[in-house]
Formats: C-alpha cells, sequence, structure tokens
C-alpha cells in the first residue's frame, strides 16, 4: 500500500490504572472506528519552541482542560487548570529532550476524558492513538531496517527480527507518530491521538512531596503520550499486531518473575509454535536476554492492558500508578521507544548543569550564565564548545564512545539519573579527578557503541568542578585541543582526539590509574548490588542460528557439545559477559569478556585458535601460555560469531567470569526516592 494512500483508524489504550491491593489492572484495548479531531476538541494550541528541538509534541487542549480556566463555567478551577497544563507541558518537555527524530505531532489533552469519552473508574489516564490500517509483516521490517540505525539497542533489535514474515501474512497496524518515526509516512505535522487524565483521581501536579494517598501526574502523562506515539501491543488479537508485538518474549526457563538480564525463551506471539497466553511476557530488544516483565494477554479479559509491565514494577511510568512515589520513565522504557523509532540522543537533551537559575539543559545554556560549582560558588560560563562526533568513521572509536554513569551509580543521587560524557571526561571520585573511561566496570559505568555522538563542554575562567546531573564533574580545560569543536572558528580536527592532554591547570590531582582509582571502582562495583545487581557464574552459553536457538549438551563441566541442524547459518556463541577490571581488583583490563575457549572442534576436527578464516567479529586475540608448549586460549566478547554450514561444534572452556545481571524491579525504590529528592530541591 502506498504511504499516500494508509487507512487510518484510531486505537483506544484506556489504562493507566491506579494498582490495587490485589495487583491486579484494569485496562483494556478495543479498535474504534476512523477518527479526525474529537468532536468535543476547543483547540488551543499549546506547543513548546521547536528550535530547542527536532522533536516537536503539539499540545492541544480540548473543551474539559479550557473549561478550568473560563470564567461563569461549572469547571472553572484557574488553580487546577495551571497544575494540570505545568504538568503535561513537563512531560512533553521530557520527550522532547529525549528523542531527536525531526519530526512534529499534535495530540489533543482532555481532563476526566479522552477525544470526548469518559475515561474509565479506575483508570488514572487513558489514551487512543490514530493507527496506519494493513501495513505487512515486510513493510514493517524494513522501516525498523532502515531507520533503527542509530544506536546499539536498535541494531540489536533489528538483527534479532527474521527477514521473512513469522506471521504468515498477519496484519501490522502502525500508530501514525511511530510510522512517521520510521518512515513509513511523511514528517509533516499529523494529529495522532489524545491523551486523558481522570478527574476523580488524586494527583500530585509536580514531583514535589507526593502525598501516600497521591499518584504523579507528571508520569501518567508520560505513559499515555508514550501510547500514543507507539508504545502498545495487541497479542495478535484479530490476527493482527502492532511492532512492539516483535519485542515480546518467554523467558527460557519459563518461571514467574524472572529478573532483568535472565535468558530470552520465545517470542510469546501466537504465531510462534507452542504460544500461550498464559505464558510469562518480556521485553527482549536482543532475543536473547529479557528485561522487564508485561501483562500478559490471558490478563486482557480482566482488563490489563498487555503493551504496560506487570504490577510487579513498581515507580516505573509503563507500569500501574503507585501510590506515593514517582513514576519515572526508566532506561528500559526508553530502550522500548529506541526500539520503535524514536532515536535517543548521545549526549541527550536535557543533561542539566546547576545554575543560579536551577538546573539548565546544556544545550540551553549561554555565555555569560552563571554555573553553581560543587563548592557552592557561581562563576560565569566563558566558552560552550560542541562537537559532533562520527564514532564509526573514528581510528579509534574508543576515545569517542560516549560513558554512560547509571543514576545512583556512586551512592544516592549520584547522579540523579543516567549521565552521559565522553570517556576522557573526568568526574570527582576519592578526592581527585578520574576519567569515566577510567571507571568502565560493565555494569554501572558502561560505554556504549553508537556511531555518532554529541558533546558539549563549558568552559568557566579557570579549571573547576560543576554539578551536572548531580555529579561533580569537571569543566573543560584548554589543552590545545580546542580545534576539535565546530563553534570555535578554527579548523576542526578530522578525527578529534577528546582526551585532555596532561597539563597544568587541573583544580584537583588528576589520575588515570593506580590505587586511588582501584579504590574508586571497587566502590563502585561494591554499590552495585543497591541498584539491584546480582553476581552469578552462569554465562548462559549457547549457540544461536538465526532465530533459532540451540542449547548445549554438557558433556563435562568444562565441555559443551552443540549439534546443529542442517545448513545452519548466522552462528553466534552467545554468554553473558563482564569486564575483568570491574571484577578483579587492580586489573587494568577493561575488555568485554565472554567465556575463554581453549580448544574448538568444528566437525570433528580440532581448529587452531589462531586460524583467522574462522574466529571473526566477537572473538578476542589469540593468547599463549608458555610459548613453549603451545598452550592457546581465546576469548569471546560474548556474542562470538562462526562459519556457516557447522553441524557439531565441540569446545572446551577454560574459564568463565562473574557476571552481573540486575534485577530493575529491586531498583526503582531506590531510584524513585532519588527523583523525589530531586524534585524537591
Amino acid at each position: 500500500m502506498s504511504k499516500a494512500s494508509r487507512a487510518q483508524a484510531k486505537v483506544m489504550f484506556p489504562d493507566h490504572a491506579a494498582a490495587p491491593a490485589d495487583a491486579q489492572g484494569a485496562s483494556t484495548d478495543l479498535e474504534l472506528p476512523v477518527a479526525t479531531t474529537p468532536s468535543s476538541t476547543t483547540p488551543v494550541s499549546a506547543a513548546t519552541d521547536a528550535s530547542s528541538s527536532p522533536f516537536v509534541i503539539n499540545i492541544v487542549y480540548d473543551s474539559s482542560v479550557t473549561a478550568l480556566d473560563t470564567e461563569g463555567n461549572a469547571a472553572y478551577d484557574p488553580t487546577l487548570y495551571a497544575e494540570y497544563t505545568q504538568a503535561a507541558q513537563t512531560a512533553v518537555d521530557f520527550y522532547q529532550s529525549a528523542f531527536t527524530n525531526p519530526m512534529t505531532v499534535t495530540i489533543d489533552f482532555g481532563y476526566g476524558e479522552v477525544g470526548g469519552s469518559t475515561i474509565t473508574a479506575g483508570n488514572l489516564g487513558e489514551s487512543y492513538a490514530v493507527t496506519t490500517l494493513g501495513d505487512t509483516y515486510s513493510e514493517v521490517y524494513n522501516a525498523l531496517a532502515a531507520t533503527d540505525t542509530t544506536s546499539a539497542v536498535q541494531i540489536a533489535a533489528v538483527a534479532s527480527l527474521p527477514t521473512t514474515d513469522p506471521t504468515d501474512g498477519a496484519s501490522f497496524n502502525v500508530p501514525i507518530a511511530e510510522a512517521t518515526a520510521l518512515g513509513l509516512l511523511g514528517s509533516d505535522d499529523a494529529y495522532v491521538g489524545a491523551v486523558g487524565l481522570s478527574s476523580t483521581s488524586d494527583f500530585n501536579w509536580d514531583r514535589t512531596d507526593i502525598g501516600s494517598d497521591q499518584y504523579d501526574a507528571i508520569g501518567t502523562f508520560e505513559h499515555e503520550i508514550s501510547e500514543v506515539l507507539g508504545r502498545s501491543d495487541t497479542g495478535g488479537a484479530d490476527d493482527i499486531y502492532h511492532p512492539l508485538d516483535l519485542f515480546r518474549y518467554t523467558a527460557a526457563n519459563g518461571s514467574p518473575g524472572d529478573a532483568p538480564g535472565a535468558e530470552a525463551g520465545a517470542r510469546d506471539e501466537p504465531f510462534v509454535a507452542g504460544y500461550s497466553a498464559h505464558a510469562y511476557s518480556y521485553f527482549s530488544y536482543n532475543g536473547q536476554t529479557i528485561t522487564l516483565q508485561y501483562d500478559t494477554p490471558k490478563d486482557d479479559a480482566e482488563g490489563a492492558d498487555i503493551g504496560d509491565w506487570a504490577p510487579r514494577v513498581h515507580g516505573d511510568s509503563y507500569g500501574y500508578g503507585d501510590l506515593g512515589v514517582a513514576s519515572l520513565v526508566s532506561a528500559t522504557d526508553l530502550d522500548e521507544m529506541n526500539v520503535l523509532g524514536y532515536d535517543i540522543a548521545c549526549f541527550r537533551r536535557g543533561t542539566r548543569i546547576l545554575t543560579v537559575r536551577g538546573e539548565i539543559a546544556v544545550e540551553d545554556l549561554s555565555v555569560g550564565d552563571r554555573v553553581i560549582t560543587s563548592a557552592r560558588a557561581t562563576r560565569p560560563i566563558r566558552w560552550l564548545g560542541c562537537r559532533t562526533v562520527a564514532c564509526d568513521r573514528h581510528p579509534e572509536p574508543a576515545r569517542a564512545w560516549p560513558v554512560r554513569v547509571a543514576a545512583g551509580a556512586f551512592g544516592n543521587h549520584l547522579p540523579l539519573r543516567d549521565l552521559w560524557l565522553s570517556p576522557a571526561h573526568a568526574i570527582v571520585a576519592e578526592q581527585v579527578l578520574i576519567p569515566v573511561g577510567s571507571l568502565l566496570n560493565g555494569v554501572t559505568v558502561t560505554q556504549h557503541q553508537l556511531p555518532t555522538v554529541q558533546y558539549w563542554h563549558i568552559e568557566l575562567d579557570r579549571h573547576d568542578i560543576i554539578v551536572a546531573d548531580g555529579l561533580p564533574a569537571e569543566t573543560y580545560l584548554d589543552c590545545g585541543n580546542r580545534a576539535a569543536f565546530e563553534n570555535d572558528g578554527a579548523i576542526i580536527d578530522l578525527h578529534p582526539d577528546l582526551r585532555p592532554h596532561l597539563a597544568a591547570g587541573f583544580c584537583l590531582p588528576f589520575l588515570s590509574a593506580g590505587p586511588t582509582v582501584d579504590r574508586a571502582r571497587a566502590a563502585l562495583m561494591a554499590r552495585a548490588p543497591a541498584l539491584g545487581f546480582t553476581e552469578t557464574p552462569d554465562a548462559a552459553l549457547h549457540l544461536t542460528s538465526g532465530e533459532t536457538r540451540i542449547d548445549p549438551i554438557v558433556l563435562a563441566p568444562d565441555r559443551f557439545a552443540f549439534i546443529l541442524p542442517p545448513a545452519a547459518a548466522e552462528l553466534r556463541l552467545i554468554s553473558r559477559s563482564f569486564m575483568p577490571s570491574a571484577a578483579e581488583g587492580g586489573s587494568a583490563d577493561v575488555r568485554t569478556l565472554g567465556v575463554c575457549v581453549r580448544r574448538l572442534q568444528i566437525d570433528g576436527t580440532d581448529v587452531p585458535l589462531d586460524q583467522t578464516s574462522v574466529f571473526g567479529a566477537g572473538w578476542h586475540d589469540p593468547e599463549w601460555g608458555d610459548p613453549g608448549t603451545g598452550r592457546c586460549w581465546r576469548w569471546t566478547d560474548g556474542h562470538a560469531t562462526l562459519p556457516p554450514g557447522i553441524r557439531l561444534l565441540v569446545l572446551d572452556v577454560a574459564g568463565v567470569g562473574k557476571y552481573w545481571v540486575r534485577d530493575e524491579t529491586r531498583a526503582w525504590p531506590l531510584l524513585a526516592s532519588v527523583e523525589a529528592r530531586r524534585s524537591q530541591s
């Protein structure tokens, strides 16, 4: 079907129920007739400034909202109107700061109703999305393959999809906003749906001092907006799917409540053999490991929304509403939206610098603005540097790939939210400056292989420590690399080295290795369990051949055999991974390691571990013990390729690692308190 002739329908998501005592939801999914702007709508534009973000959401408040600001109307309540509109704007601002797609959409906002329909009792909010009708799997797959290229999550998501239609000809209805992000539709401003908040629920409107009997209005708005943007499953109802259905999996062992990081099983959809509507379902962007648990199709008849997280996930905007806590958009939530076609800024718009005017997004700062240092002094900004780096064309991309510091990694509220830095950017730990790249641990401080990234640097009149997303971090020190920035007016280095050249002028001692750095690294790992991480010796070793998972036959504790079907292709040896620098005190090895292979047999023949034709992507260089004995071993990185056509693979493992997996349901009470503390400051 051509883009110009795509039919449209309206799909209702009356959800985001309050989490009741028995942890049961109250929401439904149903298709309604084609609709344009709701008949009850009185358009009142509240669009944000499109110049600050390429991704724009135009807000249209319908008559149920404007009545709150109309004198003489029975609903007149100017205070409530101000609270409602500010909460709505805050939620919209979040998505405009998080996404970088150059597109504009319009969403209707209601109070006590959504698109003219009264919100169901028990639901904190409801939404509907206008969708395409009758897209094929091929169209959806090609759109994802063409556009999901800007992050490791997107690339892994596309790689997990079969190239041929697994649904046997089923139809896909794609929410208009998502279809625009994926390039299925043009980028013109489009009306994409509506959201509404309950007028009978008690909301906190600004995340300040949330009462024990209140729900988070901002989190509810974020929940409903995400559904209009495409976060929805159908579970194959009426042989129709949404793109998110393709990333719904069971856990490998099928047990309830598996933690994020556990092995994924099969896609949990009716087109998969052995499907059961009673299976526990999880989001997985790579088809290898699960993240958070969904509501299941069997709950649909009881009013659940199968596109939401299960009631066991607390404090998350994309789950149920909890009393007394902020419902936050989590990293997993953003991974979901990233998979659906929404590009996440690498050094994200909205990273906030503490100034005399409060926390200000770095892209909104100007020369002359006064920032607050970690010593509580105020200093004017002298210069702002901006540089977009094409990491995929950089001769040494590890120097440029961004590092993400997880919220709370260094302590409560340190940082307040995930913080992205260049690997050379120094932060304060152990009372010294340490480049964040020297603190990589593969757990709470991780480097991400993104194709492009934009870095901002702030220079004061001298080197100092400012507060970025709650974490003390250094300002720019001119060590001769100013030409690496686009706005300096000088010739730009083709492949900038963003590491600071060692020089005098640092406000604190600068260390990149040694006992002090080791202590800082150890402290990070000691804190990881508080964020929901647990250690396991289980490498979860298996093979994949395209979509098929092949588990090993255990011949001995260190010997594994894999029997493969004829013409097996796209073979990968998969395992969990770790970083020695995190697992071993004092180690300077920051490689990502999977399992250590000391012997490999293919179809009964030993393969030398230094044979280049066999060991491609995902294998580290071979290592030798005593050169005289010829003993050799080779580490994978957890995702190692193998040549096609193998029928029998036998491998001996010389060693495994100390792997970390995360249970995000344990981390959320802490992170919710982090956000609540931030909003009060």
